[in-house]
């Protein structure tokens, strides 16, 4: 199955105070889902009922920022939430909402090492299609699994992760996490707990701004592997 579409947002945000801001995003999605080969049988419910649809998304954002550093942070923070209500423009969809609030907190335990920590929940309305739905991966920066492997309409995550800065360019991560998704909040043991553990080597680019080279390996608890390369931290 494949997906692709166009994707666009915008977020605009007011400093109430120097620790906290609120504003509003917009997102617009135009997305269509077919099958990767021929001769395959059609798409089953209720995924063929996602396969063109045109979206709208406004959405109120907030957050607590107190970090000492929006790029590398290495002590106190954040809270961000966001609650959003999408609008069907073309699709046999109705209109769906959906919220998820992230908290984030960080310690300098020593002079080159920083333990950052992550707690995520995630909900999700009845309509919501299979690719806007709450995941391991899609709103927590979860590691270890497809955003895609494991959708249902609630979830909830934790992560850890050491970062080590050997030298002024070189550093490394170790990281865990543990989560759940499921229908309601009551019901998200029942599908099980699924956790991953990885590391990560960290190149800094920049002599003036903290700023990495990613690249972090991840293991599950099904044995599978993931590999990731992106700039900055995952969370």
């Amino acid at each position: 199955m494949t997906q692709d579409g166009d994707l666009a947002r915008i977020e605009f945000s007011y400093g109430i105070t120097p620790e906290i801001s609120a504003g509003l995003s917009v997102r617009y999605l135009d997305t269509s889902v077919s099958l990767d080969g021929l001769g395959l049988p059609p798409i089953p419910p209720p995924f063929d009922q996602f396969l063109n649809m045109r979206i709208i998304t406004p959405a109120l954002v907030a957050a607590w920022d107190r970090r000492d550093d929006t790029i590398y942070p290495t002590r106190g923070s954040n809270l961000q939430a966001e609650i959003s209500h999408s609008y069907t423009l073309k699709g046999v969809t109705g209109d769906y909402s959906k919220a998820f609030v992230n908290y984030t907190h960080y310690l300098n335990p020593t002079a080159k090492g920083v333990i950052a920590a992550r707690a995520s929940i995630c909900g999700a309305s009845q309509d919501t299609p299979f690719f806007d739905q709450c995941s391991l991966g899609g709103t927590d920066a979860f590691r270890g699994f497809p955003v895609t492997q494991f959708l249902d309409f609630r979830s909830a995550s934790l992560q850890i992760e050491y970062r080590h800065q050997f030298t002024k360019r070189i550093g490394a991560v170790a990281f865990g996490g543990v989560g759940q998704t499921g229908d309601s909040f009551s019901d998200l043991s029942d599908g099980g707990t699924h956790s991953a553990v990885g590391l990560g080597a960290r190149y800094r680019v920049s002599k003036k701004f903290p700023v990495d080279f990613s690249v972090d390996w991840a293991r599950n608890d099904l044995d599978e592997d993931q590999l990731y390369i992106y700039v900055g931290q995952r969370f």
